[in-house]
């Protein structure tokens, strides 16, 4: 689902972790209460797919009830957003071709089960390093970004950030 309030960047960027960490709860909340009675009922995926549905919705529920905020549509700016977003894009299609890319070269060679099984293998093995390094990437960017005009301590910041997770990844 890709409706989701932007206004929640401001509580990050206040470092309001609270709220963060409520909205982060009520979303899985919703997802497990969902998804569970849901495959009970319908013993079938369909009800991995309800669950995510309904953690996306409360999360865009709840969030608007920490930050109601509005955008309006206005095209003033468009020429530096789109300036911008073309990296972004183009960024976004080079990180799925190394995430993804081994599929088209497997492909060429395996069958799909074996895909899928190389595939699944992949995931649940980076699955512990996401469950660790996304909080604490999710906790310091808000602080980097209010170290921005100060490079000596944001490089020390970033140091020791990267030295947090290492010291926790490698050994994940």
């Amino acid at each position: 689902l890709a409706l989701q309030n932007i206004g929640t960047v401001q509580f990050r960027r206040q470092l309001d972790f609270k709220r963060d960490f409520a909205l982060q709860v009520a979303q899985k909340v919703s997802m497990v209460a969902v998804a569970i009675p849901l495959a009970f009922a319908l013993r079938s995926y369909w009800a991995l797919v309800g669950g995510i549905v309904a953690g996306n919705v409360a999360a865009v529920v709840v969030s608007y009830a920490f930050m109601p905020y509005r955008p309006r549509f206005c095209l003033k700016s468009w020429r530096p957003l789109f300036s911008f977003s073309k990296w972004i894009q183009v960024s976004s299609m080079l990180r799925y071709v190394r995430d993804r890319g081994f599929v088209l070269v497997m492909g060429r060679a395996l069958d799909a089960s074996a895909i899928g099984l190389f595939s699944v293998a992949k995931e649940i093995g980076g699955a512990a390093n996401q469950a660790l390094i996304a909080p604490i990437n999710r906790a310091v960017f808000p602080g980097y970004s209010r170290l921005a005009n100060e490079p000596e301590r944001l490089r020390d910041a970033y140091k020791s950030t990267l030295g947090l997770i290492a010291l926790v990844a490698v050994p994940a």
